[in-house]
């Protein structure tokens, strides 16, 4: 509302408005409001023009000189009593100055209110209000003076307006260029080129430059970033490599730079030594040297935010200092996006460090992005990505290795959006026929040369041999078995059973091996390129489900490459790509200090060998991470690229293979239970059918059963390669015929060759409640008659005949005491005992506990058991770790070939002693006849 007491200054104000929003569009209007030696009936007077000198003169001591030496050329200044208007304000008032900062005085006159600028609505966010000190420093005697100091307002209009107008800009990108410096030359001539032809123009990097070849091992990223500084970078974020040093290593980086750092989610604060080159408050960028959230580019006229982003992963996957802390990448863009749309920035470049995928999850998840500049995943992007939304998000990275720039050609409307972009890959390598797009900048290929000198000295260096080419490709050293993957881990092996000979299993990760080398000479410089974090080497006490764990995670995110695939050795596991992430590694057998194969026990405790990054949780290896934490980890503190030397001139000149230790293969869906052909009385299985079984077995991690279907005198025969099927993948044998099951260790069967097993029936014994079974093995020809691993058998009871189950033992028939004796350890359940024995013979089960029980002299003619050669009781002690063999030839097809039977000598000898008494009893009876037949005769 407005109670007019002067028309004239209303009619003026008026005129005022008119003049700012069509007249004047160019110039630059202020007004001091304030005059109050013009009353409410004076007319308003127009004051001269004031030029830039007068003000500053008048304006010396006022804390907005600064501003006022900036932008008060062509200032037209009004007086005009504005005492007697009332009006409700349509801007706020400056109220940012302390009381300090103003002049006010007594005033000897009428009592009045204070007066305002007044603007229309529609020009007040083009308004720039300043409180200045026009105003003498003391009060005149008797003069008329202002009650407070006047206000210079100033409107700010462009020369053409901004509704009117787009913004073109070239944004030129690299990423993950890991000390590739001999790529420098090439790059400068492409950049040079094209910032001739784009003025408009913007030139970045998305980290990673640490780390790679030995110009990074000689000169810590200094070379490189000679280069950067010189190409004029405009801003760098921070890649996890750049912390594989110490952070002395990264400050020498970041102090020698003459561009500013981007960095939004990493606080520095804490750390003593990068900490002073942080700051919270985004950069200008002539801040070089220094590391801020984001910084605003001027560039004709626009300003452009740029902000950066490292993967939260990096603690994992890289060396920081614990006093540096990567916060979540999402909420602190978020952050700054809102940070400097609030400083009026509408054109957003993320400089990001996450990857491709999170990239793509950035996009959608945070509003007012307009770039992505990637890194991380060395993913090739040719023509870029777009995440089309109300406002898009232009995703784009180049791959590796500086093999190429990015040039990014984006158009902006007048509100930030994209509106047009254009992506492309500039190619910095040479093609197929050796011609490269851009040829080598003089004075930077002088400068390459001149880093280059030290290590050549380290590349002659010749440390071995090897016969064959050695894969050390980025992408399959992430995603599969290869012969370097092998060779570097054998040494690994080879090394720490210097320090702790029980160790069989090394495991090496796949983001460590850099480098494949030729065939032919072995450098050191290879060694140091292949292998170039100089992480030590560790031993680490692992159960089998750590071992399995730290597996799964290795394939979880196959059939993407990952650095934290792993290359194995003492292992051999499969993995099946179809199955979810947590779920696909079905199989996983370790090798024995004999140099075989057995599955993985996941309750015992192995040794096993690693570098000092995957030890401690690299690349997101919990479980290793919880052994470390735990104490279970020596540090033996030999460089990794050291134990490859010494290992190569140890066993100069190599010949490493892929050998199957890593094998993608879907889990088998078949049984491990197979039921055998079986053509008189002799019991086979074929190789298909036994192969599949074996799989199923190891992927259950259980044995291979054979199904006899009830036959109770039976003769299973097993091919030689299928016992090594057996012996190499650790798999035990069951036989079982419903009355009787034999679970045979693959340990038993090692000696290899044929396998023969034969199970007759015999007749029952008095008080037994099972059947009598004789078991006889032959292996290779040869009997077994004593085992190195006891085998387990299991034998069904008659029910009907148990009235006391805690007294089922088993026994087997002693052929020299003519006695069953009891087998220790026997347990009952379901109507079944288990007991183990560590020969064959004769056995049953009886209701008691006797250690001892008399045999009835009618029980199977004798055939009721034998001991073993030597006379030796079979309870369970094991005298020795191999089996004892007695040569034994099987040529026939009988079921029960009794001369592979244990010899009955005992049984023999009762029956010549058998023989000669009944002899002498009959001889008796005789005498005593005749006798009888002469003493009749007599009395007749």
């Amino acid at each position: 509302m407005v109670r007019v007491k002067n028309r004239f200054l209303i009619i003026f104000a008026m005129i005022f408005a008119l003049l700012v929003n069509y007249c004047i569009p160019l110039a630059q209007i202020a007004s001091a409001a304030d005059v109050n030696a013009i009353s409410a009936q004076e007319e308003p007077v127009e004051e001269q023009v004031v030029t830039t000198n007068q003000i500053q003169g008048e304006t010396d001591n006022s804390p907005y000189k600064d501003q006022l030496e900036k932008d008060v050329e062509g200032v037209v200044t009004y007086e005009v009593d504005n005492n007697n208007v009332y009006m409700q304000s349509t801007t706020p008032h400056n109220n940012a100055n302390t009381s300090e900062d103003r002049y006010t005085y007594n005033y000897e006159g009428n009592s009045q209110v204070l007066d305002h600028i007044l603007t229309t609505k529609d020009i007040a966010d083009d308004a720039q209000v300043e409180i200045l000190h026009l105003n003498a420093s003391y009060m005149e005697e008797h003069g008329r003076v202002s009650d407070h100091d006047p206000v210079l307002a100033q409107l700010n209009f462009d020369e053409e307006p901004a509704a009117d107008e787009d913004f073109s800009l070239t944004i030129m990108h690299t990423n993950d260029t890991h000390a590739r410096v001999t790529q420098f030359p090439y790059l400068a001539t492409a950049v040079n080129q094209i910032r001739a032809d784009h003025p408009n123009n913007l030139l970045l990097h998305a980290g990673d430059v640490f780390s790679g070849t030995l110009f990074f091992n000689v000169h810590l990223g200094l070379a490189d970033l000679y280069f950067l500084n010189e190409l004029k970078y405009d801003a760098m974020t921070f890649g996890n490599h750049e912390f594989d040093k110490d952070s002395q290593t990264l400050a020498n980086f970041v102090n020698e730079a003459k561009f500013p750092f981007v960095s939004a989610n990493i606080d520095f604060t804490n750390d003593p030594i990068l900490g002073k080159y942080a700051f919270n408050e985004p950069g200008q960028p002539g801040d070089g040297g220094n590391i801020y959230p984001a910084i605003i580019k001027e560039i004709n006229g626009e300003q452009v935010g740029i902000f950066g982003l490292t993967t939260e992963d990096t603690p994992n996957i890289a060396s920081p200092s614990k006093n540096i802390v990567f916060e979540n990448a999402v909420e602190e863009a978020e952050n700054t996006v809102s940070l400097l749309e609030e400083k009026g920035i509408d054109k957003i470049i993320a400089l990001s460090h996450l990857g491709y995928d999170e990239d793509k999850q950035l996009a959608e998840a945070v509003d007012g992005i307009d770039v992505i500049v990637g890194g991380h995943s060395h993913t090739v992007l040719p023509e870029g990505e777009v995440i089309e939304k109300d406002e898009p998000t232009v995703i784009v990275q180049t791959g590796e290795y500086l093999n190429n720039l990015g040039k990014l050609d984006v158009t902006f409307d007048e509100n930030g959006v994209i509106k047009d972009q254009s992506a492309e890959l500039l190619s910095l390598t040479a093609d197929s026929n050796g011609v490269r797009q851009f040829a080598a900048d003089p004075a930077f290929q002088e400068k390459v040369d001149e880093f280059n000198t030290p290590i050549e000295e380290l590349l002659q260096e010749v440390v071995g041999n090897t016969t064959v080419p050695l894969d050390g490709e980025r992408a399959n050293v992430r995603t599969k078995e290869t012969n370097l993957g092998n060779l570097i881990t054998d040494g690994m092996v080879w090394k720490m059973q210097q320090f702790f000979p029980e160790t069989t299993i090394a495991l090496q990760n796949g983001g460590g091996i850099r480098a494949s080398i030729d065939q032919g000479e072995i450098t050191m410089g290879e060694v140091r390129t292949v292998l170039p974090f100089d992480n030590a080497l560790v031993a680490i006490k692992l159960t089998g489900k750590e071992i399995w764990e730290a597996l799964e995670h290795s394939v979880s995110a196959y059939p993407s490459q990952s650095g934290g695939f792993l290359h194995v050795s003492g292992l051999k596991f499969k993995f099946d790509p179809d199955k979810p992430a947590g779920e696909k590694v079905w199989s996983v057998k370790v090798k024995t200090t004999e140099g075989n194969f057995k599955p993985i026990e996941l309750d015992q405790m192995y040794t096993v060998a690693t570098n000092s990054f995957t030890a401690q949780g690299g690349d997101g290896f919990d479980s290793l991470r919880q052994a470390y934490l735990d104490g279970r980890m020596i540090n033996i503190d030999i460089p990794d690229y050291e134990v490859f030397n010494d290992y190569l001139v140890a066993h100069n000149p190599v010949s490493p293979s892929v050998e199957g230790r890593i094998v993608a293969a879907k889990e088998p869906s078949g049984e491990n239970k197979v039921n055998p052909t079986i053509n008189n009385g002799v019991a086979t299985v074929d190789d298909a059918t036994f192969k599949n079984a074996i799989e199923a077995a190891v992927v259950a991690n259980s044995a291979l059963e054979i199904n006899l279907n009830g036959k109770e005198n039976i003769k299973i025969q097993l091919t030689a390669d299928q016992v090594a099927q057996l012996t190499e993948n650790g798999v035990p044998l069951v036989l079982a015929n419903g009355s009787v099951s034999i679970r045979i260790p693959s340990s038993v069967l090692e000696a290899g060759g044929e396998l023969v097993v034969i199970i007759s029936k015999l007749a029952d014994t008095k008080g037994a409640v099972s059947p009598v079974y004789e078991l006889i093995i032959q292996l290779g020809g040869k009997s077994v008659t004593q085992f190195s691993e006891p085998v387990t058998l299991t034998f069904t009871v008659d029910k009907n005949k148990v009235t006391k189950p805690d007294k089922l033992n088993v026994y087997y028939y002693n052929e020299h005491t003519k006695a069953w004796v009891k087998l220790p350890g026997a347990t009952y359940q379901d109507g079944k005992v288990t007991v183990t024995t560590n020969h064959f013979t004769k056995f049953t089960v009886f209701e008691n506990d006797a250690e001892i029980i008399a045999s009835d002299s009618s029980d199977n003619n004798g055939n009721g058991g034998s001991n073993p050669p030597g006379g030796k009781n079979p309870d369970n002690t094991n005298s020795g770790t191999k089996n004892t063999v007695t040569d034994h030839s099987n040529t026939g097809n009988n079921p029960i070939n009794t001369t592979n039977k244990l010899p009955d000598t005992s049984t023999n000898y009762r029956n010549i002693l058998l023989a000669g008494i009944l002899f002498i009893l009959f001889a008796t009876i005789g005498v005593f006849y005749k006798r009888f037949k002469k003493g009749t005769k007599s009395t007749h």
